[in-house]
Parts: C-alpha cells; sequence; structure tokens
C-alpha cells in the first residue's frame, strides 16, 4: 500500500482523477455491489458538491423557500403567516403573499360632517370626523338644516303699546299663545269708534265733538284738541250810526232807534194786507210774506227786502230807492216814491198776526236758540244751521264692490278722494285694503283723505254677519262669536274663566292656594311649588291622619292635581292608571329575610309547594347572575312564601338615591341590590328596569328583567379551552362560530445557510432573509455544505433576487446551465419591494372607505338597504334631518339598517359608514360609552383611556359637542357644564387603529404676487389681487393649497373648465386671511374645499 503524504501535493484541476469506492445504491436502476474501487473526475465531484435547487412548498397556512443541494442536503426559510396576512403556494415555486386586512381607508364629507383623510391612505392612518357647520357652536345655539349654526327663537316676551294689550308679557317658552286686545276706556258697541285718545266714543252727530274749525271771522286754537280756544277775529266792536244808539260797543250791547217818529209806510200788494202805522204794523198774506218795501226815509238791509231785513230810518236822508234781489219784484222798478215789495215765489202765508216779524239772515242759532213765532230765517240761515248740525256725521256715498275694488277705495288702484264721514257698503265680497270683507259690511272714513292716499287705519270697518269662531292655526281660524259650556266654563262681564270643579282637562292644575304651614312658589303656574313653612302637615291617607317629618310634599303624575286649602291637602286622580303586573310566589332559601326590592335568583324547587327557592342575585359572575328571576315585591322572611315581580310597578320602596326615568341594573358588589349605573366588565350587565318615583319611602320601580347572554351562551358559538390571544372565527363546516389560536406577532427564524429577520413582532412588518455563511461572497466564491464562502473549481452559482413588476424573482444562476427561479407574487393588499442589493421587502396594506347613503323618510318605513355592508354600528354615523342619532335607536344586520322608530315624512336620512376590508372579528378599535345626565354631574368614567381628545367624539341629546366644551384625563371625561337632568351622553372613543404609513406628499412653495396658473401639489401664497388658474386637467387626489395674505376680498380662483364645490363658476376670495387647501373629487363635485 502507497504511503499518501509521500507523495509530492500539486494544484488540482477539472480533469484530474482521484481514487474511490462505489457504494451500493439501493434507489440506483443499476446498483453496483461489492464496493469496488473506482477512478472519479475531479470536475464531477465539484458538480455534485456545489448543486443547488430552491425550491418552495406548501406548510399548512404558511409556506417554506427550500435550498436543496445535490447531495440531498436541504435547508429552509419558512414564511409564517402573521395577522392579516395569507399565505399560499402554487406548487409550482409560486408563492402568494396576501394582505386580509386592511387595505387603505377613504374619507369622504357628507352635509353636515368633514371627514380626513379624503383620499386613499395607507400606514397608519387617522380617521377624524367633525361637523362643517359654518359658525361656532355653542351652549346657545343648535345645528340648522342648512349646515349654520343658528340661535334659535327660546323665548317670547310681549310689550303693550298705546291701544294694544299683549299676553303674557312676561318672558315666556314652549309653545306660546300670543293674544291681543285693545286697551282703550269704555266699552265698544255698534254706535261708538275708537278715539285718537285710546276711548271708545261717539263721534261728532252722535254727542262728541271731534273738532272745531274756523268759520268766518273766527280763529281756532287746536294747540290743545281737548280745550280748543275760539277766538273772534270779525265784528269787534258796535258803532251807532245815524238815528242809532247802542249802550255798550262790545259785549252785550242794545242797539235802539232814536228817530222813531218818522213816517213808514208799508203797502201791501196782492195777496198781502198791512194795516197799523209805524213802528206797528200787522201784516197779512194769504201767500205769506213775499217782500218788505222801503218808505220815505226808511232803509232796508239787504235791498232786495227778502231774507233777514234790517229796516233802519233815514230821516235825516231818507230812503232814497228800493232795490229788487232775487224773487223780490219792485212797483215801481225804480224803487222811487211809495214801493210795492212783492215775493211771487215764495210759498201763500195764511196766519194772521199782530205779533211784530223779526227777519234774520246771520244768525246760525236761527234766533237765539229759542222757539219764536216772530223770527223768519234766511235761506243763508237754514243752509249755515243745517251745515253746522251735519259736522262729523255719517254721509252715505252708496255701494262698495271688494272684489274689483269699485270705487276705488284702497291701494289696488289709485284711491279717490275721500271727505270726512262718507259711508259705504260692501254689496260684494272680497278684501279691504287686504282685509276680508262681506256683503253688508259698512267702511266708515275717519279722516278727510286726498287722492292717492289712505290706509286701512284711515276706516273703520262695521261688520253686519260676524261668523262662528273656527279651530285652527293663527293664520287658519276664523275669529267670530263662541260660546261657553257652563259645565266648563263661567262668563262674567264679557270675560270667560275656567270654571272651579265639575270638568276639567286632566293636564290643567285648577288652582294651588297656600294655607297655613305652607308656601306656594307660582313662578311658573303650570309647575307650582308646594313647601311646608312651619310645622309638618298632616296628611289624611284613607281617613288615617299622620304626620311625616318632610319640609314639602311633591305631587308628579299624569292627571294627579294636589290643592292645600288651610292644613289639608286634597289630591285628585283625573283618571286612574290601570297597571298589570306579572308576580310569582317563592320562597327564601338565603337563611335571613330578604327585603322589599331586592334582585333574586332561582336556585331550585321547594318540593310539594310547588314555589321556587331563591336567594339574592349578584352581578359579579354568571352563576349569580344568570338566573335572575324578578325583585321582591315586599319583604320575605326566611323559609316563608312572599311575591317577587316579574315585570310590573312596585310601589313602597326607597329611590331617593335615583332620579326618574333612571335605568336599573343589578349590583356586582351588594347581593339583591340595584343601581342605576351600568356594571363595568367583567361584572354581569343584568337590566332589571325603571325608576318611575323618586321618594324614600313610598318609591315606585317599573320591573323589566332582561338577562345579559354570555358569549358561551349564544347557539351558534362553541367556547372550549380559553387561551390568552385567541379569536373568534367562522367554523363552516360546524355552521358556528369558535375560539380559534392565532399568530399574534411574528419573529425571524435562522437555518444553518439563511438568517431571517423581523423589523417588529406586530402590526406592519419587514423580513429580511440572508445567508449566513462565513466569508466573502463574490464573483470566485461558492457557498459550501458547512455554511462557508469557498472557491470551487467546476460550476458556480449566483443566488440574488431582481424586481419583476409588483411580483420579485429569487434567481438561483449558475455559471453554466439553467437559471432556477422562484416568483414572489404580491397578493391583493401586498408590496413586494426589491432594494437591489438582495434586500426584499414583503408589505401589508389596508383598505378601508367612507360610504355615504341618503334616503327620504315616508313616516312608516323602518328598513333602509345599504350601498355597503359595515362592520357593525360602531362603524357608522347616521343623522335625521340633520340631528345624529344615537346608536340603540337603529341597528345593522348586513346592508339592512332598521330604525327603532320610523323616520318622519320628508325627513332627510343620511348614513356615514366606514367599511373595513377582512377586520378581525371582535376587535375592539371602536368603543361606546352611554351616560344620563343629572343636570349637576359633570366627570363620567369610560370604560378605555383614549389616546387623545381628538380621537374622541360625543354627542348630548344627539347634539355633537364641540372638544372646547370638555376634558379627558385618563379614564375620566369632564364637561364645563354639567349636561341636564336625563340628557343621554354617547362617547365614540377610537381606539387600536393600527394601519399602514400615510405617504407623504412634498408641496412646493410659490409666492405669488401676479397672475398664473397654478400646479399640483404646490402652495401658493397671494400678496396681491390676482386671479390663480387652476390645473386645466386634474386627477382624483390632485392637491393644492391656498395662503391669502393679500390682506384684499378680491382674488379670484379661475375653475379652468372644472367645478368648484360642485358650482360652474370661479371662487373670490371674499376672506383676506383665509388658508385652505383644494383636493379634486372628479367630475360630479370637482375641486372641494378641505380645512377653511
Amino acid at each position: 500500500m502507497a504511503i499518501i503524504y509521500s507523495y509530492p501535493t500539486a494544484t488540482p484541476k477539472a480533469s484530474d482523477l482521484l481514487i474511490g469506492t462505489v457504494t451500493y445504491d439501493g434507489a440506483s436502476g443499476t446498483p453496483v455491489d461489492g464496493n469496488p474501487t473506482r477512478t472519479f473526475n475531479i470536475g464531477d465531484i465539484a458538480n455534485l458538491l456545489g448543486g443547488y435547487t430552491l425550491s418552495s412548498q406548501a406548510a399548512g397556512l404558511n409556506a417554506n423557500i427550500v435550498l436543496t443541494s445535490n447531495l440531498g442536503a436541504i435547508s429552509a426559510v419558512n414564511l409564517l403567516r402573521g395577522a392579516g396576512i395569507s399565505i399560499s403556494d402554487n406548487g409550482t415555486n409560486g408563492i402568494t403573499i396576501g394582505n386580509t386586512g386592511v387595505l387603505s381607508i377613504v374619507g369622504s364629507n357628507s352635509t353636515f360632517v368633514s371627514s380626513t383623510p379624503v383620499l386613499s391612505s395607507t400606514g397608519n392612518v387617522t380617521i377624524s370626523s367633525s361637523l362643517s357647520a359654518i359658525g361656532t357652536p355653542s351652549s346657545s345655539n343648535y345645528l340648522r338644516g342648512d349646515n349654520r349654526w343658528s340661535t334659535p327663537v327660546t323665548t317670547i316676551t310681549t310689550q303693550d303699546s298705546q291701544f294694544i294689550n299683549l299676553t303674557p308679557n312676561s318672558s315666556t317658552n314652549g309653545a306660546v299663545t300670543i293674544t291681543a286686545q285693545l286697551s282703550a276706556g269704555g266699552s265698544p258697541t255698534s254706535s261708538n269708534f275708537l278715539r285718537g285718545d285710546n276711548v271708545w266714543a261717539v263721534p261728532a252727530g252722535g254727542g262728541t265733538v271731534t273738532s272745531v274749525n274756523a268759520g268766518t271771522g273766527i280763529a281756532v286754537d287746536n294747540s290743545n284738541p281737548a280745550d280748543p280756544i275760539v277766538s273772534n277775529t270779525g265784528v269787534l266792536s258796535n258803532i251807532a250810526g245815524t238815528g242809532i244808539s247802542i249802550s255798550s260797543a262790545t259785549g252785550n250791547s242794545t242797539i235802539t232807534n232814536t228817530a222813531p217818529d218818522q213816517t213808514v209806510v208799508i203797502t201791501g200788494s196782492g195777496d198781502t194786507t198791512v194795516t197799523g202805522t209805524y213802528p206797528t204794523f200787522n201784516i197779512s198774506s194769504d201767500s205769506g210774506v213775499t217782500q218788505i218795501v222801503a218808505g220815505n226815509d226808511i232803509s232796508i238791509s239787504p235791498v232786495g227786502g227778502t231774507g233777514i231785513v234790517t229796516i233802519n230810518s233815514t230821516s235825516q236822508g231818507g230812503v232814497t230807492s228800493l232795490i229788487a234781489g232775487d224773487n223780490i219784484t219792485l212797483s215801481p222798478v225804480t224803487g222811487l216814491g211809495d214801493v210795492t215789495v212783492n215775493a211771487p215765489g215764495l210759498i201763500p202765508y195764511t196766519e194772521t198776526s199782530t205779533a211784530n216779524i223779526q227777519f234774520v239772515s246771520e244768525d246760525v242759532a236761527l234766533g237765539g236758540g229759542s222757539s219764536s213765532d216772530t223770527v223768519v230765517p234766511s235761506q243763508l240761515a237754514v243752509k249755515t244751521y243745517v251745515d253746522n248740525a251735519v259736522v262729523g256725521g255719517l254721509i252715505y256715498q252708496g255701494s262698495y264692490d271688494a272684489s274689483t275694488n269699485t270705487p276705488v277705495l284702497d291701494s289696488r288702484g289709485t284711491q279717490i278722494a275721500v271727505t270726512q264721514g262718507w259711508t259705504y257698503t260692501v254689496t260684494v265680497d272680497g278684501t279691504f285694503y287686504g282685509e276680508t270683507v262681506k256683503v253688508g259690511d259698512v267702511l266708515i272714513a275717519e279722516t278727510d283723505l286726498a287722492a292717492g292716499t289712505g290706509a286701512l287705519t284711515d276706516w273703520t270697518t262695521v261688520q253686519s254677519n260676524i261668523d262662528l269662531a273656527t279651530a285652527g292655526t293663527t293664520a287658519t281660524a276664523i275669529r267670530g262669536l263662541a260660546g261657553f259650556d257652563t259645565d266648563n266654563f263661567t262668563v262674567v262681564d264679557g270675560f270667560v274663566n275656567l270654571k272651579v270643579g265639575d270638568i276639567i282637562p286632566s293636564n290643567i292644575v285648577e288652582s294651588v292656594v297656600a294655607g297655613a304651614n305652607v308656601t306656594v312658589d307660582n313662578t311658573d303656574p303650570k309647575n307650582p311649588i308646594v313647601s311646608a313653612s312651619g310645622n309638618p302637615i298632616p296628611v289624611s291617607e284613607e281617613g288615617v291622619q299622620v304626620t311625616p317629618s318632610v319640609a314639602s310634599f311633591n305631587f308628579t303624575g299624569a292627571g294627579v292635581t294636589a290643592t292645600a286649602v288651610g292644613n289639608d291637602v286634597t289630591v285628585n286622580v283625573a283618571q286612574a292608571q290601570s297597571v298589570s303586573n306579572l308576580v310569582y310566589d317563592v320562597r327564601n332559601q338565603t337563611g335571613s329575610e330578604i327585603p322589599a326590592g331586592s334582585a333574586v335568583y332561582i336556585v331550585g324547587g321547594s318540593g310539594a309547594s310547588d314555589h321556587v327557592n331563591v336567594v339574592l342575585a349578584l352581578a359579579d359572575n354568571d352563576e349569580h347572575s344568570s338566573k335572575t328571576f324578578g325583585i321582591t315585591s315586599l319583604a320575605i322572611p326566611n323559609n316563608s312564601i312572599g311575591p317577587v315581580t316579574l315585570e310590573g310597578l312596585i310601589e313602597g320602596i326607597d329611590t331617593s338615591l335615583w332620579d326618574n326615568g333612571d335605568t336599573l341594573w343589578l349590583s356586582p358588589t351588594v347581593p339583591g341590590g340595584i343601581q342605576n349605573t351600568i356594571p363595568a366588565t367583567p361584572a354581569h350587565a343584568v337590566f332589571l328596569g325603571y325608576a318611575v318615583r323618586i321618594q324614600q319611602n313610598n318609591g315606585s320601580i317599573f320591573v323589566k328583567i332582561q338577562n345579559g347572554p354570555e358569549l358561551s351562551e349564544l347557539h351558534d358559538v362553541l367556547i372550549t379551552n380559553v387561551q390568552n390571544n385567541q379569536s373568534i372565527t367562522w367554523d363552516s363546516t360546524n355552521s358556528y362560530w369558535k375560539n380559534t389560536n392565532i399568530a399574534n406577532s411574528v419573529t425571524g427564524g435562522s437555518s444553518t445557510f439563511i438568517s431571517t429577520t423581523a423589523d417588529t413582532t406586530t402590526g406592519d412588518i419587514t423580513i429580511t432573509s440572508s445567508l449566513s455563511a462565513t466569508g466573502t461572497p463574490d464573483a470566485t466564491t461558492f457557498l459550501r455544505g458547512d455554511n462557508q464562502w469557498v472557491t470551487v473549481a467546476g460550476t458556480t452559482y449566483d443566488y440574488s433576487s431582481a424586481q419583476s413588476g409588483d411580483d420579485v424573482n429569487l434567481n438561483l444562476i449558475p455559471s453554466t446551465g439553467t437559471t432556477d427561479t422562484v416568483k414572489l407574487v404580491a397578493g391583493s393588499g401586498i408590496s413586494l419591494t426589491d432594494d437591489g442589493s438582495n434586500n426584499v421587502t414583503i408589505a401589508a396594506s389596508s383598505s378601508s372607505s367612507i360610504a355615504k347613503d341618503d334616503f327620504v323618510g315616508d313616516g312608516t318605513t323602518v328598513a333602509f338597504t345599504l350601498s355597503v355592508q359595515p362592520f357593525s354600528t360602531l362603524f357608522t354615523s347616521v343623522y335625521i334631518a340633520g340631528v345624529y342619532q344615537e346608536k340603540e335607536t337603529y341597528s345593522i344586520t348586513g346592508t339592512t339598517l332598521t330604525f327603532t322608530t320610523a323616520p318622519p315624512n320628508n325627513g332627510s336620512v343620511e348614513v356615514m359608514s366606514v367599511v373595513v376590508s377582512n377586520v378581525t372579528p371582535g376587535a375592539n378599535t371602536i368603543t361606546r360609552n352611554d351616560f344620563t345626565g343629572t343636570g349637576s354631574q359633570t366627570d363620567y368614567t369610560l370604560t378605555v383611556a383614549p389616546s387623545s381628545i381628538n380621537f374622541v367624539d360625543v354627542y348630548v341629546s344627539g347634539t355633537y359637542q364641540n372638544k372646547d366644551t370638555f376634558t379627558i384625563v385618563g379614564t375620566t371625561l369632564s364637561f364645563s357644564e354639567a349636561p341636564a337632568n336625563s340628557d343621554e351622553i354617547e362617547v365614540i372613543i377610537i381606539s387600536n387603529v393600527s394601519l399602514v404609513q400615510n405617504e407623504q406628499v412634498n408641496y412646493g412653495v410659490n409666492t405669488i404676487s401676479a397672475s398664473t396658473t397654478a400646479s399640483k401639489n404646490n402652495l401658493y401664497v397671494l400678496t396681491a389681487d390676482l386671479t390663480l388658474t387652476l390645473p386645466a386637467s386634474p386627477a382624483n387626489g390632485d392637491s393644492i393649497k391656498i395662503s391669502n395674505l393679500s390682506e384684499v376680498a378680491t382674488c379670484i380662483l379661475g375653475r379652468n373648465g372644472s367645478l368648484i364645490m360642485g358650482a360652474a363658476s370661479d371662487l373670490t376670495l371674499d376672506t383676506p386671511s383665509a388658508s385652505f387647501e383644494l383636493i379634486y373629487s372628479g367630475a360630479t363635485k370637482g375641486w372641494v374645499i378641505v380645512g377653511l
């Protein structure tokens, strides 16, 4: 045998030979027996040692990348499926990594809510929603249907005027009826009118002077219309003429003829005869006095001798002639000498009188106002008297057609001139200055009106046929005559009052009168407060006098009224309430007495007595709470039988710690105890009923037991062997949900040849794999089976990765021969990135969107079909007529939204749904807490601590609360003002949201002072009055930011063919300091404003 080490060393080459032994290979088609010695080529040995094959293979829900040598050695990299990731091998070296989680989130703005981000976003995304209403919200305004914060009319206060009294005068809210009444003094009748001094009075002609007008020689001072001053500006004094003497120049003056001895001759003519001598004459005529003829030395005035004639002696100069006036003839016609005066047109006068006859012409009182048979009035005297007598009287003008305004009296045409007192009768129904008038109504002018002037207030309308009053609104009800039932009303002097006693509506308190030791606060007459002010009030209850130690009584309830008279309080129930209770007798097995008002649960039967045994219930676990049976109606001694109310009213228990309407829950700490707050997890929530009447010794509750089921109690859920980090998944084979172990983290593992690392254990994970061999890899070295890079003669291999579109190829490249490739295919929501240095990044993206559905209610429909399927009600926001709806008012099954009460007719319904793809069931990313306000409580404890206030939306009775109205520290929510009593408080908390990182967009900054055209993803700072034209062909998601520092309100954004906020018009920046972002949303709305 040769000695090996005795041979010299040499550098081998591929053609060199080596001696070896061929071993038996049973798997070979031609196995060699006997282990013969053979010669082997070094090149063949090198090829055998350096040959590798890279392949993929499925491994359950995971996959392996396998590196197999020609010698059969196997190394593998395991690809393990993390949360939200799926891995599948196609059997031909293709591995698909899919994202089964959230892919992206798209925000959508609605009429009232703005959501960000608006564009499809990936990465860690914060979804924010805020109301977009114009104006500043406060505690005194509300969101109006046109998306504005508006202050409504909350109270009405009336104020009386000179003529009208309004009620109520005090500040009033709610449904207010305003009543107006005239405040004039006196009683209105069909014959009087409202005067300017607010008095019902009869105008002139009926006994009341309404005005004084100055006549000839008269001046009137109307500075004080009630006491006008009348002055004489005409005859100021009497002056005696020839043959006349006067007793006084002013005042009462006697005028005497001082020359009565002159001869006066009066000669009768025709039917008139004159007897007697001057100065006494007897004139008789069958045709009446026709004329007075002046004789010698006599003058008459007027010279015609008719009317009131003054006869003067002219003995000093004498009567020179007579002149005939109207209807007078003289004979001779010259009027000289003995003249006969005739009045041929006068009515014959047959009476013969010896009395002196006086003719008056200027005396408007017709002889001083006294009756006289010797004073003959002239035509002027009669006319003056009649004119004065009818001043202020009614002057009938005829008919009025109110339908066609004929004659033209109101403003439907140019009004005719009208004189005070003109009166018209309506002959055709219609309107008069907008007021309805009917046939028979009378219109009276209250003042003189020039043509083209006038108003309704210048006229008085007298109705002839008043209709019967009808019920309706202030616009539709007919005002008219009304009767009153004597059973319910009393009427005294026209004033109507509700009758005390008898039939009074059940919701009206007749009166509350304070008696001895009692005070009554009637500040709110509808809700008087009765309190004891001295000794306790004796109360009569079924005829028994008791003296409770209370300071006051509060009587409440529909139809309940209380009346205090002296020391007696009478409580009346207008309508008895019928309550049906479900009560069952049980046996107390607790070992001690069970008090009234205690919650109990069944522990078994009691044998032949047919009664179940009960003990005190407790919400600490399922055993003590799930069988909660009812609440004890009365105290039940130990081992005794007593009543338990399963449903209905329990009275006579202490409810003083609660408020009316509080929801009641089983206590998790006090056996049988009742509390008004829902127990926090892990305690069990067992709903017991509602607080009805709040009183220490005589309170009442309404029982309605509702046991909250455990997850394992649901018919389609199977829970076994519960462990941490399990999830609920659907078993389609057995058709039920079950608890399943899931991967909650991903860590890198290493094999002999490959080291795999993950940059994090949860969330978005980057997996990096690299060969772990020692040595330096280069174009001349190869990976040997002992995991070293060495130089090997023969075929060499290069293992590398390369980007192939959206996929990545893993290539094993030999120096000669065919390349082996494993393709990594990017599945849905997966991105594969090769950095060119044999590093492959596998990233998961997420997807979600916010969908908006609009409907219109019809008053009856409760179910509406959505365009998408939300994960749960927690991922929806519903608004009816702009008012947010709390989530207990509706439910969602699939795409069907069902309201508990149908939206009103024509009420707009808006539904915002956050649609998340393949969210793991049970993921608690959105939490809802509900509370009820007490009027004083400001602090409330949340079930989870939000990461910040921006992840919390708070609603009080459906109204969104601005974040400056509350603070959050840990799990404590504190309001700046306590919500009102019984206000429903809903808190929505967004937590545990982990999406992929948003792509950062860097904006170019452009400060401009002249008009230009904008480019997408740029910020423009405006410093002058200019026009910025938007891009011509924008794509969805293109963004432009604006900062207006021009200090003018006239800069313009040119739409350049696209809509702006849905309008085909340019946008004027009328706010000099506005800063906002424009995002192109598509052809329907165009550029939309974000973040104004």
